[in-house]
């Protein structure tokens, strides 16, 4: 099994770290990432497309809490880490997001 290029999430209840297999080139699976992580929201707040990574912020609509999603494209993988900044449980916010994230993906790659 890879070593996932993001941070592990530990056992907290506020973070998901998870990845889906891609048939795709690692520039197409970046920029259809970059794509899909302003489609949902999120404020992109570091790129570097020479290590294919993007970390973005998005802001929760009740409350305004922060939270924080990294992307890496790594062998064909897209990974994903969401973590909310603060509490202990997100109420499944961090799951929804990164499956609503590989949907939008998936649009992108067509």
């Amino acid at each position: 099994m890879m070593k996932t290029p993001l941070p592990s999430c530990r056992s907290s209840l506020n973070c998901v770290l998870t990845d889906q297999g891609f048939d795709a080139e690692a520039d197409a699976l970046y920029e259809a990432s970059r794509r899909a992580l302003s489609g949902i929201g999120g404020r992109i707040i570091r790129e570097d497309a020479a290590a294919y990574r993007l970390d973005a912020i998005f802001t929760t609509r009740l409350l305004r809490f922060q939270d924080d999603v990294s992307i890496a494209v790594a062998d064909g993988r897209v990974y994903i880490r969401s973590a909310s900044r603060i509490g202990i449980s997100d109420f499944g916010l961090n799951r929804r997001r990164t499956r609503h994230f590989f949907t939008r993906l998936r649009a992108e790659l067509g």
